[in-house]
């Protein structure tokens, strides 16, 4: 019977939809079965996750689950706080919680959770989709100006994208259909309203359209695991978080990469700007990027405004740092062997003083040493210092 875990996490669709690759991990590489719970979260988030069984939302766990079942649990730093409820107190914890930090991915972060269970690196799997309801719509483009408005709104008003409007009409006057997605209120002038459908038939919507374009998101996240080419808009928050090439293989970054204080979430420049630059990317930019992907077929990746470098995560540099100490061990012991190993040859050979002494002297010598020599043939000293040296 294939082992059990109950995979706890919290927080909003971006953060949920993050750990798809390390949930498909464990369970296709590893052969775990994973059951999941949302513990907190802005919004309650239906199943969208394929490579799940059971899902529980919240208070539901507790009246839902039988610890029994589980062989652990494991969780991401969201759910740190609840893990103390029951009945999920019952359930041993089988990973560190790893915490979330602007110099790895959130990706990344989370495969942390599948490192801990005995993955190798070589059979991680850093891409998987997600559920969606089959849609009626389809778009040439789909546009989300939205953020997360329920906890601390004024947080990540600055991840809206100002210049929506003159982008809308550049794309309409290439004949293109645009429609709006996202939540009621997020509508963008001249676009078709499809805001405030349910999450599933919202994601439907966006598989079916030829583009996605938004705000550092959680529909963003969305786009890439449906397979759907996107144009994502990063203000201030931080890419090297938000986005792993790995996962988000369909993307293609909008950014002001022509000023230095972009990425500054959660920084005292960002407590301190007044001017917000990193949102004033120009329209015309965006809308380029957008027909090299429609018309010309050029992958997203290709046409990113942001150089990608991937950082080397803490459990990885362990690991590569253990692996090179043992070498280093290895090479030591066998130094070692190679040393008693020589000496053991000298105490095995016992060499008289004299004979000692003929060695050292070498050929030329040997003659002179005792007043009556017999004759030799050619080479006989040769052989004669070479049987004492071991050659």
């Amino acid at each position: 019977m294939a082992k059990r875990f109950l995979f706890c996490t919290g927080e909003g669709i971006g953060n949920i939809i993050q750990t798809i690759p390390a949930i498909r991990t464990i369970v296709e590489q590893l052969d775990y079965r994973i059951d999941f719970w949302q513990a907190f979260g802005s919004y309650k988030i239906p199943k969208i996750i394929p490579y799940v069984d059971e899902w529980f939302n919240y208070h539901e766990v507790a009246e839902s689950i039988d610890p029994r079942r589980y062989t652990g649990k494991v969780a991401t730093p969201w759910a740190k706080d609840y893990l103390d409820n029951m009945p999920i107190q019952m359930i041993s914890l089988k990973n560190e919680i790893t915490r979330l930090t602007k110099t790895r991915s959130e990706v990344d972060t989370y495969m942390d959770i599948a490192r801990d269970l005995g993955i190798e690196e070589s059979k991680i799997l850093w891409h998987g989709e997600c559920l969606y309801n089959p849609s009626k719509f389809k778009y040439d483009v789909a546009i989300h100006d939205g953020y997360n408005k329920k906890i601390s709104p004024n947080r990540w008003v600055h991840k809206s994208y100002p210049h929506y409007n003159e982008l809308v009409k550049l794309l309409k006057s290439e004949g293109l259909s645009v429609c709006s997605v996202g939540s009621n209120g997020e509508h963008i002038k001249g676009t078709d309203n499809r805001c405030g459908m349910a999450l599933l038939d919202t994601l439907g919507l966006i598989k079916n359209a030829k583009l996605f374009i938004g705000n550092d998101s959680g529909l963003y996240h969305c786009a890439n695991a449906l397979k759907v080419p996107n144009i994502v808009v990063f203000t201030y928050t931080s890419v090297i978080k938000n986005y792993d090439p790995r996962f988000h293989r369909y993307a293609a970054i909008a950014i002001r990469n022509d000023i230095d204080c972009t990425e500054c979430q959660d920084t005292d420049r960002y407590n301190k700007c007044i001017s917000y630059e990193c949102k004033e990317i120009k329209p015309e930019t965006i809308f380029e990027m957008a027909n090299k992907i429609l018309k010309d077929g050029v992958e997203p990746n290709e046409i990113s405004l942001y150089e990608y470098k991937e950082p080397t995560p803490k459990k990885v540099k362990k690991k590569i740092a253990i692996e090179e100490s043992q070498k280093a061990q290895v090479k030591i012991k066998k130094e070692k062997v190679n040393e008693n190993l020589k000496t053991e040859i000298k105490t095995e050979v016992k060499i008289e003083p004299e004979k000692e002494q003929l060695i050292e002297l070498g050929e030329e010598q040997l003659i002179e040493i005792g007043e009556e020599q017999p004759k030799v043939k050619k080479g006989f000293w040769k052989k004669f210092i070479g049987f004492f040296k071991g050659d």
